[in-house]
Protein backbone atom coordinates (compact mmCIF):
# COMPACT_ATOMS: atom_id res chain seq x y z
CA UNK A 1 0.00 0.00 0.00
CA UNK A 2 1.01 3.45 -0.65
CA UNK A 3 0.01 5.93 1.98
CA UNK A 4 0.30 9.94 1.80
CA UNK A 5 -0.40 12.81 4.66
CA UNK A 6 -3.73 14.52 5.31
CA UNK A 7 -4.82 18.48 6.25
CA UNK A 8 -7.57 18.08 8.44
CA UNK A 9 -10.18 20.87 7.90
CA UNK A 10 -13.09 22.23 9.28
CA UNK A 11 -16.65 23.91 8.44
CA UNK A 12 -14.58 27.34 7.41
CA UNK A 13 -12.17 25.32 5.40
CA UNK A 14 -9.86 26.25 8.44
CA UNK A 15 -6.38 23.66 8.82
CA UNK A 16 -6.62 22.91 12.64
CA UNK A 17 -4.30 19.59 11.87
CA UNK A 18 -1.80 18.28 9.69
CA UNK A 19 -1.19 14.76 9.91
CA UNK A 20 2.09 13.25 9.65
CA UNK A 21 3.80 10.41 11.66
CA UNK A 22 7.15 10.57 10.20
CA UNK A 23 10.68 11.64 10.46
CA UNK A 24 11.43 11.83 6.53
CA UNK A 25 10.19 12.69 3.52
CA UNK A 26 9.17 9.00 3.00
CA UNK A 27 9.96 5.85 4.16
CA UNK A 28 9.07 2.10 3.74
CA UNK A 29 7.67 0.34 6.34
CA UNK A 30 8.59 -3.56 6.70
CA UNK A 31 6.07 -6.31 7.61
CA UNK A 32 3.67 -5.54 10.42
CA UNK A 33 5.39 -2.34 11.29
CA UNK A 34 3.08 0.14 10.22
CA UNK A 35 0.25 -1.42 11.60
CA UNK A 36 2.27 -1.81 15.08
CA UNK A 37 3.78 1.87 15.10
CA UNK A 38 1.50 4.32 12.87
CA UNK A 39 -2.33 2.08 13.25
CA UNK A 40 -2.46 1.20 17.18
CA UNK A 41 -4.09 2.21 18.96
CA UNK A 42 -5.78 4.83 16.41
CA UNK A 43 -6.42 4.91 12.92
CA UNK A 44 -4.05 7.59 10.99
CA UNK A 45 -5.37 7.06 7.43
CA UNK A 46 -8.65 9.25 7.62
CA UNK A 47 -9.78 9.38 4.33
CA UNK A 48 -9.47 6.90 1.44
CA UNK A 49 -7.64 9.50 -0.58
CA UNK A 50 -4.64 8.95 1.43
CA UNK A 51 -4.12 5.51 0.21
CA UNK A 52 -3.93 3.55 -2.80
CA UNK A 53 -3.21 0.29 -3.34
CA UNK A 54 -3.79 -2.99 -5.80
CA UNK A 55 -6.97 -4.64 -6.48
CA UNK A 56 -4.96 -8.13 -5.76
CA UNK A 57 -4.31 -6.94 -2.01
CA UNK A 58 -8.26 -5.80 -1.85
CA UNK A 59 -9.47 -9.22 -2.95
CA UNK A 60 -7.11 -10.72 0.23
CA UNK A 61 -8.31 -8.51 2.86
CA UNK A 62 -10.72 -10.23 5.31
CA UNK A 63 -14.79 -9.53 5.22
CA UNK A 64 -14.42 -8.39 8.79
CA UNK A 65 -14.30 -4.80 8.27
CA UNK A 66 -18.28 -5.35 7.20
CA UNK A 67 -19.31 -6.27 10.27
CA UNK A 68 -18.84 -3.17 11.38
CA UNK A 69 -20.88 0.59 11.40
CA UNK A 70 -18.48 2.76 12.47
CA UNK A 71 -14.86 1.11 12.53
CA UNK A 72 -14.72 -1.08 9.47
CA UNK A 73 -12.25 1.36 8.02
CA UNK A 74 -10.22 0.97 10.94
CA UNK A 75 -10.42 -3.06 10.42
CA UNK A 76 -9.89 -2.58 6.78
CA UNK A 77 -6.75 -0.37 6.48
CA UNK A 78 -4.44 -2.81 8.87
CA UNK A 79 -6.19 -6.41 7.02
CA UNK A 80 -4.43 -4.00 3.75
CA UNK A 81 -1.64 -3.30 5.64
CA UNK A 82 -0.41 -6.63 6.71
CA UNK A 83 -0.55 -7.98 3.15
CA UNK A 84 3.18 -6.00 2.56
CA UNK A 85 4.98 -3.17 2.62
CA UNK A 86 3.24 0.05 3.41
CA UNK A 87 5.34 3.00 1.55
CA UNK A 88 4.89 6.34 3.33
CA UNK A 89 4.83 9.58 1.54
CA UNK A 90 5.44 12.76 3.38
CA UNK A 91 3.76 14.78 1.06
CA UNK A 92 0.52 16.34 2.18
CA UNK A 93 -2.05 14.87 -0.51
CA UNK A 94 -5.20 14.96 0.94
CA UNK A 95 -7.90 17.37 2.46
CA UNK A 96 -9.84 15.73 5.01
CA UNK A 97 -13.28 17.36 6.74
CA UNK A 98 -14.23 17.42 10.10
CA UNK A 99 -17.40 18.57 11.10
CA UNK A 100 -19.66 17.92 14.26
CA UNK A 101 -22.36 16.37 12.38
CA UNK A 102 -19.87 13.41 10.45
CA UNK A 103 -20.47 10.08 11.28
CA UNK A 104 -17.30 10.05 13.80
CA UNK A 105 -18.47 12.70 15.51
CA UNK A 106 -21.83 10.89 16.23
CA UNK A 107 -20.62 7.61 16.68
CA UNK A 108 -18.25 9.03 19.56
CA UNK A 109 -21.26 11.29 21.23
CA UNK A 110 -23.44 8.13 21.26
CA UNK A 111 -20.78 5.65 22.22
CA UNK A 112 -21.01 3.78 19.54
CA UNK A 113 -17.66 3.93 18.56
CA UNK A 114 -16.24 3.01 21.64
CA UNK A 115 -18.12 -0.51 21.52
CA UNK A 116 -16.50 -0.95 18.07
CA UNK A 117 -13.12 -0.08 19.20
CA UNK A 118 -13.61 -2.74 21.97
CA UNK A 119 -14.38 -5.54 19.22
CA UNK A 120 -11.86 -4.05 17.38
CA UNK A 121 -9.12 -5.00 19.74
CA UNK A 122 -10.62 -8.06 20.62
CA UNK A 123 -9.97 -8.74 16.50
CA UNK A 124 -6.64 -7.43 16.56
CA UNK A 125 -5.29 -9.32 19.74
CA UNK A 126 -6.23 -12.88 17.90
CA UNK A 127 -4.06 -11.34 14.37
CA UNK A 128 -0.45 -13.19 15.26
CA UNK A 129 0.86 -10.60 12.91
CA UNK A 130 -0.01 -8.16 15.07
CA UNK A 131 2.01 -7.24 18.28
CA UNK A 132 -0.83 -6.75 20.31
CA UNK A 133 -0.11 -4.61 23.78
CA UNK A 134 -3.35 -4.17 25.08
CA UNK A 135 -1.77 -1.42 27.41
CA UNK A 136 -1.26 0.57 24.15
CA UNK A 137 -4.85 1.38 24.16
CA UNK A 138 -5.84 4.22 26.08
CA UNK A 139 -9.21 3.56 27.47
CA UNK A 140 -9.07 2.48 30.73
CA UNK A 141 -11.41 -0.48 30.48
CA UNK A 142 -9.56 -2.21 28.37
CA UNK A 143 -8.12 -4.43 31.12
CA UNK A 144 -11.09 -5.48 32.44
CA UNK A 145 -11.65 -8.00 28.86
CA UNK A 146 -10.51 -10.76 28.71
CA UNK A 147 -8.28 -10.72 25.01
CA UNK A 148 -7.66 -14.03 23.53
CA UNK A 149 -4.02 -13.61 22.94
Amino acid sequence: MRYGQAYMVNELKNEFWVHYRGHKIGDICKDATFVSTKMLPFNLIWDASQAIFLKSAFLQVSKEYTNYRYRGDWIFWIDIDLLGDVVISGKLISYFLKHGNDVTSKAITEGYSFLEEIKAMDYFSINEKIAFDQNQFLCPICSVFNFKK
